[in-house]
């Protein structure tokens, strides 16, 4: 190949790299210009939503349920960057849920004189999620335009066993609910909004 047709074949060659260049700047401008992002996790929340969480119902024959899960579920969306728990007029989302069934000290681990080691908690949730905007009205109702359900989400946790200090294990057992809850919450939300965060 002479100087002359190398210097053919390298003009060429440029033309063709900067030719897919500019076609690949103009699609990634038009996929901005669409809201379309390229990203590998998900839908991205660039502004605050605020969502109200409605005192969550208890199904259970535990009296204590409603009002710990429900702080356990407000405690888990405080550590999302994106959510603002917000009174109802004020919130974009409603979420609503129930404590369908909860059960403790299931003997999971024993000891060599079979005594209980550790226990299993199971907890199951359904929630509700509703998305509206306040209307004009002097009134300040909701007009809703979406809502959505998951009837059923479990999770199970072990906990320790404290033979010698009853309080102690309950406090661990509220604190394996608290975390149950927590991932049922953050299970729901990925449903919910699509966006996964650990």
């Amino acid at each position: 190949m002479t100087g002359s047709d190398r210097n053919k074949f390298m003009g060429k060659r440029s033309e063709s790299i900067y030719g897919h260049l500019w076609i690949f700047i103009m699609i990634m401008f038009c996929a901005a210009g669409c809201g379309y992002h390229l990203l590998d996790s998900g839908p991205q929340i660039s502004s605050p939503i605020f969502i109200s969480v409605q005192p969550i119902k208890n199904k259970a024959p535990y009296p204590e349920l409603d009002w710990r899960v429900t702080d356990a579920v407000v405690m888990e969306l405080n550590n999302w960057g994106q959510i603002r728990i917000s009174k109802e007029e004020k919130a974009d989302y409603i979420l609503t849920g129930e404590v369908l069934s909860y059960r403790s000290q299931i003997p999971y681990t024993y000891d060599i004189a079979q005594n209980p080691v550790e226990y299993k908690l199971t907890v199951e949730m359904g929630f509700s999620w509703s998305e509206g905007f306040r209307t004009s009205d002097i009134d300040g109702k909701r007009n809703v335009l979406e809502s959505k359900s998951i009837p059923r989400l479990i999770e199970e946790e072990i906990y320790r066993v404290h033979s010698s200090d009853l309080g102690e294990t309950k406090r661990a057992e509220w604190q394996a609910m608290e975390s149950s809850i927590k991932r049922i919450t953050r299970r729901a939300m990925d449903q919910f909004l699509g966006i996964g965060i650990s």
